[in-house]
């Protein structure tokens, strides 16, 4: 029997103490767990959705736990949704300058054949489309004709950030810190007078 990693085994205690306190009805996407959050969106990739719902328990995608961890999921609370897909649309890149590397090997050599090459122009074009729609879906692409302005331009990426910004009284506390020690830097290396 393969061996369950500390991450998946803390996930799945997680999820069934959800489960016995019954607490899946009230919990919001936002609430979720952080081990089950960050398990989930570190297995998409190698694992795909089927075998990480499975490894959770759940075995449908019409489960209501499921939705709600793809809902924290997409709206980027505690995953960076932007490096999972960046990693997603490294995959479709390679896959598609292989096929690439096939066509042209192929017409090149003059062994054209026009059904290998059509099939792998289509899966290239499909590529790029999943790459499209799974960066919607994760939103990390805003759509324009969906949000205000709505204008004709195309998609517009969105970086979505969990990294939370100083505040005011946090950044002058900073600055006076800096400035008192940078005083005492020229002070402690300023130049003595020459006689």
């Amino acid at each position: 029997m393969a061996q369950i990693s500390n991450e998946l085994r803390e996930a799945r205690e997680l999820m069934v103490r959800l489960d016995e306190a019954n607490a899946w009805v009230d919990l919001q996407s936002k609430d979720i767990p952080v081990g089950i959050v960050s398990w989930v969106g570190s297995q998409l990739v190698e694992n795909g959705i089927e075998k990480v719902r499975k490894e959770l328990g759940i075995h449908s995608a019409n489960d209501p736990r499921w939705k709600k961890i793809m809902q924290a999921m997409k709206s980027g609370v505690r995953v960076d949704a932007t490096a999972l897909f960046m990693k997603w649309m490294g995959r479709h890149e390679k896959i598609a300058e292989h096929l690439y590397q096939i066509s042209k090997e192929m017409l090149e050599n003059n062994r054209p054949n026009a059904n290998r090459i059509f099939g792998a122009v289509g899966l290239m074009s499909s590529l790029q489309e999943r790459t499209v729609k799974m960066g919607k879906e994760l939103g990390v692409f805003a759509d324009p004709s969906q949000g205000p302005g709505q204008g004709g331009g195309g998609v517009t990426i969105v970086i979505q950030s969990n990294i939370p910004h100083p505040t005011k009284e946090e950044i002058v506390v900073h600055q006076s810190e800096q400035k008192e020690r940078n005083a005492n830097l020229l002070a402690k290396y300023k130049p003595k007078d020459v006689t």
